[in-house]
């Protein structure tokens, strides 16, 4: 019972590293099963693989892997020597995997066994020697059964941050957009404000776009693919690097192809991802009527209701500015300022209307003006005639007469006492 002890405090000392090698210091890494094999090759922030199955390596699977690889992964010392490998699974591996930090170095080779559902853990071993090890479970699941599955789905890898030009080309146009200082600009097929929000949405749908499926290697010939005539081209350009093209064909039964230049790699992806890039220049340029932040809102007048309704804002509060004061129910207050903020038209009813009681602006039925906490002017909008779901709106020192989804009036008190039950 004492030797009992021993032994098991002795093997409680033992160092429980799987590979002793500095993950950041791994350069190379190899994975083989059966005949297949693959090679990761670190270029930068980025894995690349060649074999088997070639393109970009996900990132993060494969620092998972690296981190189980290199950590405390070892559950049991099973056997110091073993006679009988293939007890263990180990004299037919199912995977060899080699971590390589340069040339010169001799590869960290790991064997990987047999599942022991027993004693919950896969036997191991280090190259072809040494102790026969028991590996945490967590340690052979981040080791790919699939190696196309070690791939990066991701279809576009940039920085949102660094993107100084995108277009597309599609059955709505071509539409082309340029970033200068900050502030995105359409520069084509005319030179409009583009919505920061729209531009903003359509870069995550670009960095949230993923492959359902990999249907042919880089290089492939996209013609095979009814890629030559893409249904929609997106080209995006990052500051300091070259362009990179996403193709789309028209989806058919939910689904559509897709393909990367200049990597030439062809996908299968959702249908949803060709609409929700299927943007033309209506859809990206800056429509909101009265584009402000709701924090430097001071103050406001609504007049075309039951009677004119006058608030000011002092530190984070709202108040009636008449005769019978009051505050106000701060968060209506937010929410008919955060309506207006993101009201934009859907049509141009006029450019410049030469008969404004056509469109019942000339008295408005409604008018909101709002004011900066310093005094300074924000704007004025104008309601007209509603019909069904639209109303016709028009803002100060604008000739053009707007088209707006008729809810916004719903929005608008028509009275202090809305503000205040």
């Amino acid at each position: 019972a004492v030797r009992s002890q021993a032994e098991t405090r002795a093997s409680d000392l033992r160092d429980r590293t799987l590979l002793a090698v500095e993950r950041e210091q791994v350069q190379r890494i190899t994975i083989a099963r059966g005949t297949a094999n693959v090679t990761l090759e670190r270029d930068g922030k980025i894995w690349r693989l060649s074999g088997a199955v070639r393109g970009r390596a996900d990132a993060n699977r494969v620092e998972d892997l690296l981190r189980e690889l290199t950590g405390r992964g070892v559950k049991e010392f099973v056997a110091e020597s073993a006679a009988d490998l293939a007890r263990y699974g180990l004299a037919r591996p199912a995977a060899r995997i080699a971590l390589a930090t340069g040339e010169k170095a001799p590869p960290h080779l790991l064997l990987l066994g047999r599942s022991d559902r027993a004693r919950g853990g896969v036997y191991a071993r280090r190259g072809d020697a040494g102790p026969v090890l028991l590996l945490e479970e967590r340690v052979a699941k981040t080791i790919p059964e699939r190696l196309p599955d070690l791939r990066d789905r991701t279809l576009l890898l940039f920085a949102a941050e660094q993107v100084e030009a995108v277009s597309l080309a599609s059955q709505k146009g071509e539409v082309a957009l340029e970033r200068t200082g900050g502030t995105w600009e359409i520069v084509r097929p005319e030179r409009l404000p583009a919505d920061p929000k729209e531009v903003d949405r359509l870069l995550s749908d670009l960095a949230l776009a993923r492959a359902q499926e990999f249907l042919a290697e880089p290089g492939a010939d996209l013609r095979r693919f009814g890629l030559a005539s893409p249904g929609l081209t997106v080209t995006l350009r990052e500051k300091g690097k070259e362009p990179v093209r996403l193709l789309l064909v028209r989806p058919e039964q939910g689904r559509s192809v897709a393909a990367v230049e200049p990597e030439r790699s062809v996908v299968r992806v959702e249908a949803r991802l060709f609409t929700d890039l299927s943007r033309g220049a209506f859809d990206l340029r800056d429509r909101r009527l009265l584009p402000f932040d709701t924090g430097e809102v001071g103050s406001l007048k609504l007049t075309g209701g039951v009677a004119p309704v006058l608030l000011e804002q002092q530190q984070g509060r709202w108040r009636l500015r008449s005769s019978e004061g009051g505050e106000v129910k701060v968060l209506r207050i937010l929410e008919m300022l955060d309506v207006l903020r993101d009201l934009k038209w859907t049509a141009v009813a006029a450019e410049q209307a030469e008969d404004l009681a056509a469109y019942g602006l000339a008295p408005p039925a409604r008018e909101i003006t709002l004011w900066k906490g310093s005094g300074d002017f924000l704007g004025t909008l104008r309601f007209g005639r509603r019909e069904k779901d639209r109303v016709f709106a028009q803002r100060e020192r604008d000739p053009r007469v707007y088209v707006v989804p008729a809810a916004v009036l719903d929005r608008l008190p028509a009275s202090s006492a809305a503000l205040t039950q």
